[in-house]
This record gives C-alpha cells, structure tokens and sequence, in this order.
C-alpha cells in the first residue's frame, strides 16, 4: 500500500464509521417502543388555551388515552371529535375520574377500546 492510497483510507474512514453508526442507531431506534401515557384533562367550557391543549394531546405519539374532567360537559363532543380514538371517558369530577381510574386499572392500563362511553 502506498502513502496516497493510505491517506485516501484514512480520510475516508471516519465518514465510513458515522455513516455505519447511523445506521446501527437507526435499527435500535425502530425496535424500541414509546410506552405511552393516558392524561386526564381537568377543564370546563371557558378554558384558557383549551384548544391549544386538546390539539396537543391529539397530536402527541405518547398519549395513549384522553380522560376528560368537565363539570358541566359542554367540551365533551369537542374533545372528543379532535383527539379521536385517544378520547375514553368523560366525567363532571375529579373525585369520580379517580374513583372510576382506580377500580378499573387493578394494575393494567385502561385503553381507548376498554371505554368509549360517557360518564353522567
């Protein structure tokens, strides 16, 4: 080998290894899955900024499920229509978002398909 095809390799070889590098994190990065959360959304009617939150949510790959917490239920339709399959419940407390999450969970994860009714 002479000096001219050693320095050819020799530049070329850090742009060989990052390429190959890419690649092996590329590979891992499709094989790991997100766990995603469920989020409970407290809010009524008048609140501050609510679209910017249910867009948010929507569009979020680590929400796995929406529960909303309205007193009054007048965003119910309206959360539901734009965060989709996300949406799982809706209820007029807190105490009874938690109560009705509590007894459900015993240790699994409630999904989008486990509810899809709303709570009066």
């Amino acid at each position: 080998m002479n000096r001219r095809t050693f320095t050819q390799l020799a530049a070329a070889f850090p742009a060989w290894l990052a390429i190959r590098q890419s690649k092996i994190v590329q590979v891992e990065s499709t094989q790991t899955t997100t766990a995603q959360a469920d989020v409970a959304l407290f809010t009524h009617e008048d609140g501050p900024h609510l679209s910017s939150y249910i867009e948010a949510l929507a569009k979020t790959t680590g929400v796995g499920a929406v529960y909303l917490c309205d007193p009054k239920s007048r965003t119910v339709e309206s959360v539901r229509s734009r965060v989709g399959a996300k949406f799982v419940a809706a209820y007029q407390s807190p105490q009874e978002l938690f109560q009705a999450k509590k007894s459900s969970c015993n240790g699994k994860r409630r999904t989008a398909t486990d509810a899809l009714s709303v709570k009066s």
